[in-house]
């Protein structure tokens, strides 16, 4: 595969009224490559450049259907294994995860 740019991950999740009520309610998209944006019903939950991989839900969420939509770029280094360049680096891409909500 040679596709650099982004990827959107999208996914509908159910919470009780207790866990939507959580005082602590975090996002771990665990292991990624390079960088992420979260948005969590069709708000920004913010963008991170480096670990931790982790987004605070906390009073974003609520009680029912919550949609979750994660922005992953990469690097070039996929598109470097069909051009030529010096530039040639890292071709691991995407969500690797694993991908936990943590509710406290």
């Amino acid at each position: 595969m040679t596709y650099s740019g982004g990827m959107w991950y999208r996914k509908t999740i159910v919470l009780t009224p207790s866990q939507a009520g959580s005082s602590k309610v975090i996002l771990d998209l665990g292991q990624l490559v390079a960088s992420a944006e979260v948005f969590i019903n069709g708000k920004s939950a913010g963008k991170r450049l480096s670990p931790p991989w982790q987004f605070d839900f906390t009073g974003m969420v609520k009680s029912g259907e919550n949609r979750l939509e994660v922005l992953i770029y990469n690097t070039l280094g996929n598109y470097y294994l069909t051009t030529p360049s010096r530039y040639v680096g890292s071709t691991k891409s995407g969500l690797i995860g694993p991908v936990k909500l943590l509710i406290d």
